[in-house]
C-alpha cells in the first residue's frame, strides 16, 4: 500500500473519503474474501469510553454453521494505520455468540484465502495471521470478562447488556510487531 501511496482506510473508503457518513458500512457490500468464510466492513462512529481516539474500525466476521459470527474489530487511527484489536459485546454486532475455543480453528484457516484477494482483503488476512495469537488471547480475555460479570453463565442478559460495549482491547505498534517475524511470514503488510 505504501508503494502506491494508500492505506487500508483510503482503500475501503475510496471516493467516500471526503464525504464519510458516520454509522455507515464501507464498502456497501462487505468485503467477501473470495466468497470464503470471512467478511469485513469498515465504519466510523463514536464509541463509549474511546481512549483510542480512532478514525473507525474494521469488523471481521467468520462463518460458523452457516451464520456470520463477529470475531474481532481492528481500530484504525486518523492516519489510516492500525492501532488496536478489540472485542465487543454481542449486542454491538448481533449474531450468534461463539466461545474463544470454538473460534480458534477459524483463525488458523485464513492463509488459503490470500491468493487472488484484493490488496485490502490480503492486508486484513495478513493482519489476522500476524496477530492470530494476540487475537486468540483477546477472545479468551473477552470470555473471561463476561464470566467475571456473571459467574454462573454467559447468557443473553449479559450479551445484550448495553452497559458493556468493548470487552477487551489489545493495543499495538505494527512496526514493532512486524520485527518479530521473518519478512516472508508477514509479507504484504
Amino acid at each position: 500500500m505504501a508503494a502506491v501511496q494508500t492505506n487500508p482506510v483510503l482503500e475501503v473508503l475510496g471516493e467516500n473519503v471526503t464525504n464519510l457518513a458516520l454509522n455507515t458500512k464501507y464498502p456497501k457490500e462487505p468485503l467477501n474474501f473470495q466468497q470464503g468464510p470471512w467478511r469485513a466492513f469498515y465504519h466510523c462512529h463514536t464509541v463509549p469510553d474511546d481512549d483510542l481516539q480512532e478514525h473507525g474500525h474494521f469488523h471481521l466476521f467468520t462463518q460458523y454453521q452457516e451464520q456470520w459470527v463477529h470475531v474481532v474489530a481492528l481500530s484504525m487511527n486518523d492516519e489510516g494505520q492500525p492501532q488496536a484489536w478489540l472485542t465487543v459485546n454481542r449486542w454491538v454486532s448481533d449474531g450468534p455468540w461463539i466461545s474463544a475455543a470454538e473460534l480458534k480453528q477459524h483463525l488458523k484457516c485464513v492463509s488459503y484465502l490470500i491468493q487472488n484477494s484484493s490488496m485490502l482483503e490480503t492486508w486484513l488476512l495478513r493482519m489476522l495471521q500476524v496477530f492470530s495469537n494476540e487475537i486468540q488471547h483477546l477472545l479468551e480475555k473477552r470470555d473471561g470478562m463476561l464470566r467475571q460479570i456473571n459467574t454462573e453463565s454467559i447468557d443473553d442478559a449479559i450479551l445484550n447488556d448495553r452497559q458493556y460495549y468493548t470487552l477487551a482491547t489489545h493495543k499495538f505498534d505494527l512496526l514493532t510487531t512486524l520485527k518479530r517475524f521473518p519478512n516472508s511470514q508477514a509479507g504484504g503488510l
